[in-house]
């Protein structure tokens, strides 16, 4: 027992010397930094240059192929590393490691209690949209809809004008007139809001006024299209949601027809009745009409109809919605003489011997009737 307890001292006492004589040695030894740190992800694009890190002392660790990284001297007392990313596409991961410290060693090769950090870059050529540019975009789309509802309400009075409506065709007139009136205003107030969004999404320092008249002319364009049409970019955007359906003409049902009704080569000294008469049952030999093709290429008179409301016509501009489930039957009457006329134009005994017409759905049917001069 004697001799087993004297062992166990002697080997206490020799390891106390061991580790006093390695004590000076190990409090001269630097910690050795961590060999994995937690990585920093950074996107950059190819030829695009990005800061690191900053400190007194910087040691770049085994720099990746394809690119460099640069230890650039800011002032005596800082560095930077600057990574380079090459100029070829990729979507490669690059590990940069980078070591930083108070300041350098003696030999200056290291940093003095260094702290390594560890940074993977991307290199990718994905579209990247310029900061604050869907907020810009967001206030230009806006500009434009305050501007479009106040056009829509300016041109509304002349629109709406009796006098207008009876002499022009309003659709056909509506289109030119807010392309007109858009491009004045965004000339005169030099509000050329399509120059604004390239400039946005692709911006150039100190560059020269963008407006063309190609930016002016689409801004007219977007701004004539109405508040509706502004509306739906904003809502292809995601700027605003689609509250309520767009007001739009309803189309024609599957149970409907359009027809219109044209005398032709009427005396201005008579005055002509168009006769429809409505017939409940569809007589068994009475064709679907679906329209009419042919007759005389007046282009000069086509333009001039579409502008101006015809005055032998019915309606004068547009057209009758008919049921495709009744059969219809058409003549005209010449009130000073009271002559009866068919669809083709000859003369009849009665307006109930005129041609029976039952029409396919969704038709558009155009009645041109023919009326023969009367000698003297």
């Amino acid at each position: 027992m004697k001799t087993s307890a004297l062992t166990c001292r002697y080997a206490v006492l020799l390891s106390a010397v061991v580790c006093a004589a390695h004590a000076p040695l190990l409090a001269q030894a630097p910690a050795s930094p961590s060999t994995t740190p937690a990585a920093t992800p950074i996107a950059v694009r190819p030829g695009q240059q990005v800061v690191l890190d900053s400190a007194p002392c910087l040691v770049a660790v085994d720099p990746p192929p394809g690119g460099a990284v640069e230890i650039a001297r800011a002032s005596d007392s800082k560095l930077y590393a600057v990574y380079n990313a090459p100029a070829s596409a990729t979507s490669t991961a690059a590990v940069v490691i980078v070591e930083s410290g108070p300041k350098a060693t003696a030999d200056g090769k290291g940093c003095e209690s260094p702290t390594r950090k560890r940074f993977e870059i991307t290199v990718t050529r994905a579209p990247e949209i310029p900061p604050g540019a869907l907020e810009q975009s967001f206030r230009i789309l806006m500009s434009a809809f305050v501007l479009a509802v106040v056009l829509e309400s300016a041109f509304a009075l002349l629109f709406n004008w009796r006098l207008f409506l009876e002499f022009f065709v309003g659709k056909a007139w509506r289109t030119p007139i807010m392309f007109l009136g858009a491009l004045v205003v965004v000339r005169a107030f030099d509000l050329d809001l399509m120059a604004q969004l390239f400039q946005v999404y692709n911006p150039v320092a100190n560059a020269p006024d963008r407006a063309t008249w190609f930016t002016s002319v689409i801004t007219a364009m977007v701004l004539a299209g109405g508040s509706v049409g502004v509306n739906r970019v904003l809502v292809a955007l995601g700027f605003r949601s689609q509250l309520r359906p767009e007001a739009v003409e309803p189309e024609l049902e599957p149970t409907e027809a359009y027809v219109a009704i044209r005398v032709a080569g009427a005396s201005t000294k008579s005055i002509y009745q168009v006769n429809m008469d409505v017939l409940d049952s569809i007589p068994a030999d009475a064709p679907t009409t679906l329209g009419f093709v042919g007759g005389p290429a007046d282009l000069r008179a086509r333009f001039v109809e579409l502008l101006f409301p015809v005055r032998n016509r019915i309606p004068r501009s547009g057209g009758l919605r008919v049921s495709i489930k009744k059969a219809y039957r058409i003549s005209v009457t010449d009130l000073g003489d009271g002559t009866h006329y068919d669809t083709l134009g000859r003369p009849i005994d009665d307006p109930k011997k005129s041609q029976v017409f039952a029409f396919a759905p969704k038709a558009i049917v155009d009645f041109t009737i023919p009326i023969p001069r009367k000698k003297g």
